[in-house]
């Protein structure tokens, strides 16, 4: 059965995305998403054969003209194949292979970004000053201008943080959507997967408070200007919004959380 194409590419840019950071990819990996970026050229490289075998026709000495004649009958079969299903049968080969390779690195990546997401955190001591931000929510707010020295230190500390969070926070959403979790905008309709996005960015502790959270993420998803004005600091300022703690949980973690403030909760 035919794969995703959206799932390929998804992959090769998790691939990337792991490799600008610096965290380790797997040779097995690296070799796969090779041979799938070769197998997307077969049609372009099994064109070039077909010209070079035709040009090399056209001027080979009369004792290699059969060989040469060969050589065009056989680059022409490949073009034909490829242009029938031939093509597309080895990029699904390929593309299945590289996810599976993909796979068998997945729960390392996460653990990586996790474990550095968790780190920039308590580098910038996010939790720590959590309680002097303003509420840049409010559009009765005084503005920025009229912050105190602490809560313009806490602003900063969360701003300079996100640009960091941020690509982490890329790999780890990227590799929960490619083992099939539900992770992105949370509107209405998907308020249960706010709840678990609750859940992975910290312990909200309670189900009201998860479900205070889930709010949030929908208002965000929706471009409100109160969410608006928390810019770049979103999603991870809203355990800080809600009165817990900022931590990142692997997807298993976070089912975790979520079954124990709600019991019987699908994970």
């Amino acid at each position: 059965m035919p794969i995703h194409h959206e799932e390929q590419n998804s992959a090769l840019q998790l691939i990337r995305k792991v490799r600008e950071l610096g965290i380790d990819v797997p040779e097995a990996v690296n070799s796969e998403s090779k041979m799938y970026r070769d197998t997307q050229r077969e049609e372009s490289r099994a064109g070039e054969a077909l010209r070079d075998a035709s040009s090399k026709l056209a001027t080979v000495a009369l004792s290699e003209f059969d060989a040469a004649k060969a050589e065009l009958v056989s680059a022409s079969n490949r073009l034909f194949a490829v242009h029938n299903g031939l093509g597309d049968a080895l990029l699904n080969v390929a593309g299945e292979r590289l996810l599976k390779a993909v796979y068998s690195a997945t729960a390392d990546w996460e653990a990586e970004a996790v474990a550095r997401f968790n780190s920039i955190v308590d580098e910038f001591g996010l939790n720590e000053v959590a309680g002097d931000l303003p509420n840049l929510g409010d559009k009765y707010s005084p503005g920025v201008l009229s912050l105190g020295r602490e809560q313009g230190e806490a602003v900063q500390r969360w701003r300079d943080a996100a640009e960091r969070l941020h690509p982490l926070w890329i790999v780890y959403t990227t590799v929960a959507r490619l083992e099939g979790h539900d992770i992105g905008r949370v509107t209405a309709d998907t308020r249960s997967a706010g709840l678990v996005l609750a859940c992975r960015l910290g312990h909200p502790g309670t189900f009201g408070v998860a479900d205070a959270a889930a709010t949030t993420f929908v208002a965000s998803s929706e471009g409100t200007d109160s969410a608006k004005r928390w810019g770049p600091l979103v999603p991870f300022v809203v355990p800080a919004l809600h009165g817990y703690e900022l931590h990142l949980h692997t997807s298993s973690e976070s089912a975790a959380i979520r079954l124990a403030i709600q019991p019987g909760a699908a994970a």
